[in-house]
């Protein structure tokens, strides 16, 4: 009991003392609160793991989060700020528990976030919020619990789509309520990824030290449009399982990482600071093409097909929904070429977050699905964007 008080008494000096920070640091032109939320919700039944099929026989159907956020809002000191109306973004830390214990953990998670003001009035503000991460302490598929089919790996992907009313009820306090989509899985990094799907509600309590008004700007930047011309290389893994017959082999599956890389071409028209959109092609290579395996003496083993035979060529619409330095990449395409050995569907869709330096290098990762629902694999990439071509 002691040491669970002196707990408690560190935790509140530990926040007591990031709010004489956020006091001293908030003093500057640029705006900082801390927040938290509490999460309620219902887990979206999308497998069979989820709907019972595990170890206690139960729907696992509930969840509970709590939420603590870093945010820094735009003051206006950028064109960029007014463009958005004003939005922030900042880092969270999020605790989720399910109503199922010792079934998929409790993970923890990692995330940035960026939220958008929809309307504004004096005291109520309507906001869509997203979030991006990554989530650990999952309790995952392995030989000893094959029933863990929702995860497939210790580490996942967590993505959060919300909607926010929040309402002033002091000077330095907002209030909030919203609803909540989320997503866990791991892009196929590790199979088996069924992932966690989550329909939720919130509650938000905001800590601003000092309230200021953002700058106004008298007149608008211009804009040119213009083409681009963006080429990437991009390089990742996608992960494989095999089960195996009982009668055959005493190895219950084999599971194996195998290499995906491949080179982009973009060519898009650049509208206005937010859109862009244009056409793309793309030389892919995929390790696992014709790859097969042979049972020899109770044991598997695995053999490649020619290297040939795991190239493609691809092409794509290419949409981009820029924030200031950041994009948001939608591009549906289809296979032009691949092998006969390739089972890939031949129309693909990827999604991806690209951020761009000052000399218009950039990063980025993308996610590469088929079926809009189910993930190949994830891609690390970096480039270069030619600007007004």
């Amino acid at each position: 009991m002691l040491a669970n008080k002196r707990t408690i008494y560190r935790l509140l000096l530990l926040l007591y003392c990031n709010l004489l920070y956020l006091d001293a640091y908030s003093q500057n032109k640029d705006r900082y609160s801390l927040s938290c939320f509490e999460q309620w919700g219902w887990v979206i039944p999308t497998n069979d793991f989820v709907k019972g099929n595990n170890s206690e026989n139960s729907a696992i159907s509930q969840i509970r989060a709590s939420s603590l956020r870093f945010t820094q809002h735009t003051s206006g000191k950028e064109y960029w700020h007014k463009l958005f109306n004003y939005p922030s973004y900042g880092l969270g830390l999020l605790k989720a528990t399910f109503n199922i214990p010792n079934q998929l953990g409790e993970p923890i998670a990692l995330y940035g976030f960026f939220t958008k003001p929809i309307f504004t009035t004096t005291k109520l503000r309507f906001y869509a919020d997203y979030s991006v991460g990554v989530a650990f302490n999952w309790l995952h598929y392995s030989i000893k619990h094959q029933d863990r089919t929702a995860m497939g790996g210790y580490v996942s992907c967590y993505i959060d789509v919300s909607v926010l009313l929040k309402r002033m009820i002091s000077k330095e306090i907002d209030l909030g309520i919203g609803l909540s989509l989320s997503h866990y899985s791991n892009g196929a990094m590790r199979k088996p990824n069924y992932g966690i799907n989550l329909l939720s509600s919130k509650i938000s309590i905001d800590y601003l030290a000092l309230r200021t008004k953002p700058i106004h700007y008298l007149h608008n930047e211009n804009f040119n449009a213009h083409f681009t011309n963006i080429c990437a290389v991009f390089v990742g893994s996608h992960n494989v399982l095999t089960k195996f017959s009982p009668n055959i082999t005493s190895v219950p599956f084999d599971r194996r990482s195998y290499v995906v890389a491949g080179v982009d071409w973009r060519f898009l028209r650049r509208f206005n600071y937010k859109h862009s959109l244009g056409f793309g092609f793309g030389i892919g290579y995929n390790q696992y093409v014709g790859t097969t395996y042979r049972i020899i003496e109770n044991k598997p083993y695995f053999s490649n097909a020619n290297p040939r035979e795991k190239f493609n060529l691809s092409t794509y619409i290419s949409y981009e929904y820029r924030i200031h330095h950041l994009g948001l990449i939608l591009e549906p395409g289809i296979y032009l070429y691949k092998s006969r050995l390739d089972e890939s569907n031949t129309f693909f869709q990827r999604i991806g977050l690209r951020y761009y330096f000052k000399d218009n290098s950039f990063v980025a990762i993308n996610l590469r699905a088929a079926n809009f629902s189910v993930a190949q694999y994830i891609e690390w990439s970096f480039g270069y964007s030619f600007e007004n071509l």
